[in-house]
């Protein structure tokens, strides 16, 4: 499987990768910052090829190219959350976050988890939480990210992004409140203002359905991104 790779230095104005709209923002776009993204993308060659195939594929050298931009020393981390809310009940606080997501533990029970932090809203809840992406996890990573609006790829050098403080502020800014109320879906745009800036690069990763194709974007500040840009410039 081919794979074909865009970089895209701008986020806020047309490209080839992800287009944010700074007017949701409601401030001036000099106080906005920088965004850009480096995206790889491959097309169904075959019928056989799954969008899970298509991926992995991306995903895979969507992890080599953070080794180039972070280093050897960064920690890949998935990010997990409830989509909807759901009712407060014994049974719900009880299954919490890793019981309600069994197949990710199973694929590398020996990873590192994070405390499942809840979340409430009268009487429901959500919980959200990080799992460590090992090398016997990046596929599983890689697929949950597609097929899950509420999981997210977060690699970083810091060393203090796997503390409840943290978890909770990056749901806030994942899942910003309209009319109140948190959104179920991530807000990438949000999310990537309130990492990007401290050096992380975040990955999403797209193909849904029928699509002929699947991606994942690589989406951090430029000069950090400019590692991997080979002759591109940022």
């Amino acid at each position: 499987m081919r794979v074909t790779k865009h970089i895209s230095p701008n986020l806020f104005v047309e490209n080839n990768s992800v287009l944010f709209d700074p007017n949701l923002l409601g401030c001036a776009p000099e106080q906005i910052p920088a965004l850009g993204a480096i995206t790889l993308l491959s097309r169904k060659e075959s019928w056989s090829q799954t969008l899970q195939d298509l991926a992995g594929v991306c995903g895979r050298e969507a992890f080599e190219l953070v080794k180039e931009i972070l280093g050897q020393s960064f920690k890949a981390w998935l990010f997990v959350s409830d989509g909807p809310w759901q009712d407060g009940s014994p049974y719900i606080r009880h299954k919490k976050l890793w019981k309600n997501n069994p197949e990710l533990i199973r694929s590398d029970p020996h990873a590192t988890r994070s405390e499942e932090i809840e979340f409430s809203l009268g009487d429901q809840i959500r919980f959200a939480g990080f799992l460590e992406i090992t090398e016997g996890l990046i596929d599983k990573a890689i697929e949950t990210t597609r097929t899950h609006s509420c999981f997210a790829v977060i690699c970083t050098r810091r060393q203090t992004v796997n503390t409840a403080g943290e978890i909770r502020q990056i749901f806030e800014n994942a899942f910003p409140r309209i009319n109140g109320i948190p959104q179920s879906n991530i807000d990438w745009m949000r999310l990537a203002l309130y990492l990007c800036p401290k050096g992380d690069v975040l990955l999403r990763v797209n193909g849904k359905f029928d699509d002929i194709e699947a991606a994942v974007d690589l989406i951090g500040s430029p000069n950090v991104l400019s590692i991997a840009s080979e002759n591109h410039i940022l």
